[in-house]
């Protein structure tokens, strides 16, 4: 049985929401590189951008993203050279920020607590705003449809993870194992965004997992297998196969410990 990943969230104003959350969240990284010297929560952000845009240019030439994919913003359609650019900011830069932004909290400053104060804010305003794009966008039509195990997406995956295990995971290793737990609370750092981002989507019915009926529609999966493939969604294909997101920059010495 093939199993898709569904989303109705283009028609409630989703990109016009997370653009907005990524100007918050790029502000964030301008005023600790600009206020405190710190230039580590911009290159995170940069990181981001960059792997994220170089992922939505693989995912929309294999047609991982739906036939006749496209996104709109305040009304108006952007070219596909832009809307890829878009979608790495919106999705890639602000998720490696958040999930860099939480290490950093957990891993070197504990004790900051208006820096925990302004990330939790953040976090808040990202699960309200993700909770009002899902009520809107409830009950309207799919806009992108895309297989979960397609044998496209199966090999990309074991790319991915035979890369992550054999170059990234090692070289962090050698770097010392305080890069092994940096990685680690960004990685947790990244579930959490990703919870706060999706999960009040798939609740209300705006991003969820289907299969298709004999008619060709889609339909809903079982309970259980929303929750399985949402967790194997949520813990790999969004936080997990990004790990380079953070690991890159890491080894390059573009993101060295403060403090």
């Amino acid at each position: 049985m093939n199993f898709f990943l569904v989303r109705s969230f283009d028609h409630a104003g989703y990109y016009e929401m997370r653009l907005v959350l990524t100007v918050i969240v790029l502000g964030v990284a301008i005023y600790y590189a600009s206020r405190r010297r710190d230039q580590r929560y911009l290159i995170a952000f940069a990181s981001g951008v960059f792997f994220h845009t170089a992922l939505e240019i693989i995912l929309q030439s294999v047609g991982m993203r739906g036939k006749g994919f496209s996104l709109s913003v305040f009304g108006v359609t952007p070219p596909q050279s832009l809307a890829v650019l878009l979608q790495g900011m919106t999705e890639g830069g602000t998720l490696c920020m958040m999930g860099f932004w939480f290490a950093d909290l957990c891993f070197v400053s504990r004790g900051d607590k208006a820096k925990w104060r302004a990330y939790l804010a953040i976090c808040a305003l990202m699960a309200v705003s993700a909770s009002v794009i899902g009520y809107v966008a409830s009950g309207h039509p799919i806009t992108s449809p895309r297989p979960m195990f397609s044998q496209t997406a199966l090999i990309l995956s074991a790319i991915a993870i035979a890369t992550m295990a054999s170059v990234l995971v090692p070289l962090l290793f050698l770097k010392g194992r305080a890069g092994l737990r940096y990685l680690g609370w960004w990685y947790l750092g990244v579930v959490i965004y990703t919870v706060l981002i999706f999960e009040p989507l798939h609740l209300l019915g705006a991003r969820y997992i289907a299969v298709q009926n004999p008619e060709g529609q889609f339909v809903a999966a079982a309970m259980p297998t929303q929750v399985l493939l949402m967790l194997y969604s949520h813990l790999y294909e969004v936080a997990g196969s990004k790990i380079h997101y953070f690991g890159v920059p890491y080894l390059l010495g573009l993101l060295k410990q403060k403090g």
